[in-house]
């Protein structure tokens, strides 16, 4: 049996954020964990803020199937439709990051709208009496949505995670150390890795996100919209190192990284993603060359993240006041994109394994200063983003080379084919 809780209606941002603040009170008043407290509202506020984005309103609906033992969000807007689901669910970040999050997802789309049904199972603990179930539903209704309490409630838990996962780096160097049991020792950590990441460090910062973007809405001068804009920043940078952590992970356990080919424009593509830097960039300028047809069957979002990281290391590297050059070439049957900076040359040493993960080096004092520098240091310093880039080249059937010297500066060559071989044209269905 289906018991109705609550409905909550789309029709603003702050409304996205009611429905959040209902997913972590109703999974409370069925005793769920805080950490599925959690879960369950950044899932909620994920897909309540696509229903948003892509259409003119919708609902969330809260349900109790008491015999199933499951709590049942159900989100619904009268936006066009979700087009290529299958890959939405592969590489969104909003749907993927959702289904990570839930114990099941389903998605009914149509050009008509599109219905997303969340489960929480409720198997750990006996439920709530309907008495009680009635009492805890009732003070639910009266509470009052408060966005900057909810924000402060997931600064307290993001506070927590952070340190959970400084305690799973640290168990990972330890057992680098410890050679002989480095491979079965390190899977388990990468197991418990993606769990933190996947979960409760994309809780808080999601939170930070949805108060982020309504703290831009009340902004009364130049200043606050600056800080704001700062907070915005970091926060995408934070989830991007998140997902970079799960694309790790799927691939140093055998599933690689997936990739669906579709016609693209590279030139058009990066153009976009040169723009977007070249915006932020301070210390250098950036460049865009295009030469030949651009177009081919290619994965554009994961040849987003291929720009987005080497432009990144490039601007980070390059010396002040030079350009940093994003050349794109097609010549019918290959794609290649080129991005050159001057600056200090990678150490010969590190050459040899630089696309291997948790490998990096240090920008040169002269690249950034003060809290840039800082900040730099602690999003990027990682040591995943050209293992990523080499392993979405090798998915698109490509090379990556890499050359660095300090008369000439250091270039990073991406050659794709414009179609896919057959073989992996029949693997990835393209």
């Amino acid at each position: 049996m289906i018991e109705s809780l609550l409905t909550v209606n789309l029709l603003r941002l702050p409304d996205a954020v009611l429905a959040r603040q209902r997913a972590r009170s109703f999974a409370a008043a069925l005793d769920l964990s805080r950490a599925a407290q959690a879960q369950l509202a950044v899932a909620v506020a994920e897909i309540a803020r696509n229903a948003l984005q892509h259409g003119s309103g919708g609902e969330v609906r809260f349900a109790l199937d008491r015999e199933g033992r499951a709590l049942i969000v159900e989100i619904s807007d009268d936006g066009p439709g979700i087009d290529d689901l299958a890959h939405q669910l592969e590489v969104g970040r909003s749907l993927r990051g959702a289904k990570l999050l839930v114990d099941e997802m389903t998605i009914e789309t149509s050009p008509a709208g599109t219905v997303v049904r969340l489960r929480k199972d409720c198997t750990a603990q006996p439920l709530p009496s309907e008495a009680q179930l009635s009492r805890r539903v009732a003070a639910i209704h009266g509470a009052e949505a408060s966005p900057y309490e909810e924000l402060r409630r997931q600064n307290r838990d993001l506070i927590a995670t952070i340190a959970a996962l400084q305690e799973s780096e640290r168990k990972l160097l330890l057992a680098s150390r410890e050679r002989e049991q480095a491979a079965e020792r390190r899977a388990e950590l990468e197991r418990q890795l993606v769990g933190i990441v996947s979960h409760d460090l994309k809780s808080p910062l999601s939170a930070v996100r949805f108060a982020v973007e309504m703290l831009a809405d009340t902004c009364s001068d130049d200043k606050q919209r600056r800080i704001v804009g700062e907070l915005d920043s970091a926060s995408e940078r934070a989830m991007q190192l998140i997902f970079d952590l799960l694309d790790f992970t799927r691939a140093r356990l055998g599933g690689g990284i997936p990739i669906r080919r579709a016609p693209a424009d590279l030139h058009e593509l990066t153009a976009r993603l040169v723009s977007e830097h070249a915006a932020r960039a301070r210390l250098a300028r950036v460049e865009h060359q295009r030469s030949g047809d651009g177009r081919g069957e290619i994965d554009a979002a994961r040849f987003e993240q291929i720009v987005s990281n080497l432009l990144d290391n490039a601007l980070r590297f390059a010396k002040p006041a030079s350009v940093v050059t994003v050349t794109t070439r097609g010549d019918g049957e290959t794609l290649s994109l080129t991005v050159h900076n001057e600056g200090e040359p990678i150490p010969d040493a590190l050459l040899p394994r630089l696309f291997e993960p948790l490998t990096f080096a240090e920008a040169p004092d002269s690249a950034l200063s003060g809290g840039a520098a800082r900040r730099t240091s602690a999003s990027s310093n990682i040591g995943l983003g050209l293992f990523i880039v080499e392993r979405i080249v090798a998915a698109h059937a490509g090379t990556l080379e890499v050359t660095s010297t300090a008369a000439a500066g250091t270039r990073f060559v991406v050659t794709v084919p414009v179609h896919a071989p057959a073989a992996l044209a029949v693997e990835d269905g393209s």
